[in-house]
């Protein structure tokens, strides 16, 4: 009678752990759209931030940065100091650290539904034996 209740235990488990496995897919695609979203505003900063450098003058007229490293460091600078990119390279490494947990997460239960399929072969044996 113990095998059976053990069999029914995870015959429930085995039954519930594909729902818990979408959720975590749905998460994970989620939070990469995030991640996607924050990618793009983070370019859209930095190819505004790009034309302001390179589009400076001197009181002369003539460029201020005239070299693409000279514009490159610039650049950099002013994303650096700017709120708003900071702000979005923060969104940005919290949604990584989150993907990651939900990767985590989400290969404990694979290895788990495995686990318990194999658990419930072996206790389908053990029934139709007695």
């Amino acid at each position: 009678m113990l095998i059976n209740e053990e069999y029914n235990q995870y015959i429930e488990l085995v039954s519930k752990l594909p729902f818990e496995i979408k959720e975590q897919e749905q998460k994970l695609m989620a939070l990469n759209r995030k991640i996607d979203a924050i990618e793009k505003s983070k370019k859209e900063l930095e190819l505004v931030t790009y034309a302001i450098v390179t589009n400076e003058k001197e009181e002369s007229g003539t460029k201020k940065y005239t070299n693409d490293k000279q514009r490159e460091a610039e650049v950099n600078a002013r994303l650096k100091l700017n709120p708003e990119y900071k702000l979005k390279e923060e969104e940005e490494n919290e949604a990584i650290t989150k993907i990651n947990e939900t990767k985590t997460e989400l290969e404990f239960l694979r290895n788990q539904f495995k686990s318990i399929q194999t658990i419930v072969e072996i206790l389908k044996i053990k029934i139709n034996l007695r």
